[in-house]
């Protein structure tokens, strides 16, 4: 408690990190090891509503953990781009509840595994934000979320896009893919990305043959060739 009392500035964010660091890890021995049965999560979690509930009450994040250095990447750090390509994995969603922590492709793996196990009809999709006067490569923008019927109505489960998490309702599939495109491309425009609704491509998207990211991403960008 000293050593931490007296470091100051960049050095005392550093240990914050590190701390961060042990948490998750310790946090994700005791789950692989059984003391939290991921399975038995999953299994008692009996509606979408409670799958977006346990998701908010436990504040998972938006990140990654470094599958070679444990390091916890969030999306504000500005290594977080650096480090993606060599230390990112897409991860189980056994992985994810161990981990607490994952971006939207992980999030939408685990909806689709939870919307598999309990019998709903559901469709899984890739989105891609790609300006025509931009490098593919350098600026390939992805989402991933599910979409799920349900007496009639087809509602959109998101929870890595934080602006629109929730459970959101319409009266068709045609209506809920336009209205992400929709959401979508106000964000690109708050981002200065574009303001064309015809950059946005949506389809529907198959299990990663690799959780490597490069593989993924190529998967992405052979859907715009």
């Amino acid at each position: 408690m000293y050593i931490m009392a007296n470091i100051k500035g960049d050095n005392a964010n550093e240990v914050d990190k590190l701390i961060e660091i042990c948490y998750y890890n310790i946090i994700s021995i005791l789950k692989i090891k059984g003391d939290l049965d991921m399975n038995k999560i999953l299994e008692e979690i009996k509606t979408p509503q409670e799958l977006l509930n346990y998701l908010n009450q436990h504040n998972f994040k938006y990140g990654y953990v470094g599958k070679n250095n444990g390091k916890v990447y969030s999306d504000n750090d500005s290594d977080y781009g650096r480090y993606f390509a060599q230390e990112y994995h897409l991860q189980t969603p056994e992985e994810l509840l161990a981990s607490g922590i994952g971006i939207c492709w992980d999030y939408a793996e685990l909806a689709r595994d939870w919307f598999k196990q309990h019998n709903y009809e559901f469709n899984f999709y890739g989105m891609v934000v790609q300006p025509k006067n931009k490098s593919i490569h350098n600026n390939l923008i992805t989402h991933t979320f599910v979409a799920y019927k349900q007496a009639n109505k087809w509602y959109w489960f998101e929870y890595a896009f934080a602006k629109q998490r929730g459970i959101h309702t319409f009266n068709s599939l045609d209506e809920l893919l336009k209205t992400i495109q929709v959401k979508q491309l106000e964000w690109a425009i708050d981002q200065g990305i574009t303001d064309n609704l015809n950059d946005i491509k949506v389809w529907e998207y198959e299990f990663p043959k690799s959780r490597d990211p490069k593989s993924i991403i190529n998967s992405f960008i052979a859907k715009l060739n």
